[in-house]
């Protein structure tokens, strides 16, 4: 009965002592990190970047002894300390490293039980949110998509969101405005991960008739119930779909995902091959390539991909590059593979793949029409780098948002997640190789046009970036027949 007394009251204790780090553990959480993305990183092979880095901790710890001078108590939370150590992401300027804290079985299970979906949108200029979809409140009350959000538990929404973005990717060049839409999209379950999981959560909105300000609450308690999946050899569809505009004047392709995973039961080749005789033999020459929400993937799929659309000779990268003790692959077998398959070769002090900086050709069937591409906040990675060739060879016309991905390089490789921590144990996820870019430039991936959200056209259900694109190509609408 005592066992049963101490395990009931010192339960609760540990979960909540897992919400905060002792000052002592914050700062040699601070150097294990440091040292891990130095030692992993291709930046850490830099002298110069090396530096930066050791700036920007230095900088980091006197924030760390600020904070702790002039508050109550030793301790700080987790999304306190990630913000501080946000600072090593940003000097990086990689996207792919990511710092989360590991989560335990009791918190997992949590998020069965609190399953009730709440995400919001950055609009305009980034400084208004608006519900990404419709949410019903324990009142019964259903808000629409596009309702504008003004607090989420109390704490104005744009400074949550902001703070709670800290190091979780997309963000290249600390172009932060690509991670607040990804977070954005799902603060329900970010939110609850880091301060712990309630029955409901109150926000404030402004409520679209009255243009006044009120509170509403949504219940969380939703019993998480999972999808009936689909069959192995069409589980691709959710990635990649063609369909026909309305009045079939155009094709509009939607590829989600480049990830080898997300193809792993389909023959990719013979799916493009198919895909594109499909259009080739419609006689239809304009194609809407939709890559909204495609974070990236497999730079081989894409390459191969990109071959289909491309209208003269490129190079989908033009140099890769590594230092990092994994660049080669971990252990015989990976070593083997990485240097057969993979073309790894020692170089010097560096590693070098030559086979995937060769110039690469447009395939004889390749579209050779009208092509809109639409890109947003999450197309990152291989999928810049697919719309970047595409962009700079005139095969299409860009339009949507400035994405987080770099015109310049782009880390990638093997993205390798490395615990650290002690009594609260992190997650760093860390690539292993540097691509430089075809024709690459500075800053950002940029549109050649941007096609802002309005909080107006979400309410009326109207997708504005894809009325855009078919505008472009003289079409009318964008609804239509699903072909693959």
């Amino acid at each position: 009965m005592k066992a049963l007394f101490l395990l009931l009251f010192t339960f609760p204790l540990l979960l909540a002592g897992q919400d905060s780090l002792a000052q002592h553990e914050a700062f040699s959480l601070l150097t294990q990190l440091h040292d891990t993305i130095v030692y992993h990183h291709p930046i850490g092979y830099e002298a110069g970047s090396r530096e930066k880095m050791k700036s920007a901790l230095e900088r980091v710890k006197t924030e760390l002894r600020a904070q702790f001078a002039n508050q109550r108590g030793d301790s700080m939370a987790v999304p306190d300390f990630i913000y501080h150590a946000s600072a090593l992401q940003t000097v990086s300027g990689c996207g792919h490293l990511q710092l989360r804290p590991v989560l335990d079985t009791a918190t997992l299970a949590a998020q069965r039980r609190h399953f009730r979906r709440m995400g919001v949108y950055p609009v305009g200029d980034g400084s208004r949110y608006v519900l990404a979809d419709s949410v019903r409140t324990t009142a019964n009350e259903l808000l629409g998509r596009g309702t504008e959000v003004v607090l989420f538990e109390k704490e104005p929404i744009r400074s949550l969101v902001s703070r709670l973005s800290a190091f979780q990717g997309l963000n290249d060049l600390g172009y932060d405005r690509a991670t607040h839409y990804k977070l954005g999209t799902s603060l329900w379950a970010y939110y609850q991960n880091y301060y712990g999981y309630r029955d409901s959560l109150q926000f404030t909105i402004v409520d679209p008739d009255t243009k006044e300000q009120r509170m509403v609450w949504m219940d969380t308690r939703v019993k998480f119930k999972q999808s009936k999946p689909l069959p192995k050899k069409e589980r691709y569809k959710a990635y990649f779909n063609l369909r026909k505009s309305e009045d079939s004047s155009a094709w509009i392709l939607a590829v989600r995902s480049f990830s080898g995973n997300a193809f792993e039961h389909v023959n990719e080749a013979k799916l493009f091959r198919e895909t594109f005789r499909t259009i080739q033999e419609s006689g239809i020459d304009k194609l809407i390539l939709d890559l909204r929400g495609n974070g990236g993937g497999s730079l081989e799929l894409a390459n191969k991909f990109c071959r289909y659309l491309a209208r003269q000779d490129y190079q989908f990268t033009e140099d890769m590059y590594s230092q990092t003790p994994t660049a080669p692959g971990i252990g015989l077998f990976n070593k083997m593979g990485y240097y057969l398959v993979g073309g790894v070769r020692k170089k010097g002090d560096h590693f070098e793949q030559p086979r995937k900086t060769r110039v690469f050709s447009p395939r004889k069937n390749a579209f050779g029409g009208d092509l809109v591409i639409i890109v947003n906040e999450q197309s990152f990675s291989a999928t810049v780098m697919l719309a970047h060739v595409l962009k700079e060879t005139g095969s299409a016309t860009v339009i949507g948002a400035k994405t987080g991905g770099s015109r310049k390089y782009t880390y990638g490789g093997k993205i390798r997640g490395y615990l650290i921590g002690e009594r609260i144990k992190f997650r760093v996820t860390i690539p292993n190789w540097r691509f430089e870019q075809y024709r690459s430039g500075e800053g950002t991936f940029t549109p050649d046009e941007i096609v802002l959200l309005d909080p107006e056209s979400l309410r009326a259900g109207e997708d504005v970036r894809m009325e855009r694109a078919l505008e472009i190509l003289g079409v009318k609408d964008s609804g239509g027949q699903e072909v693959r």
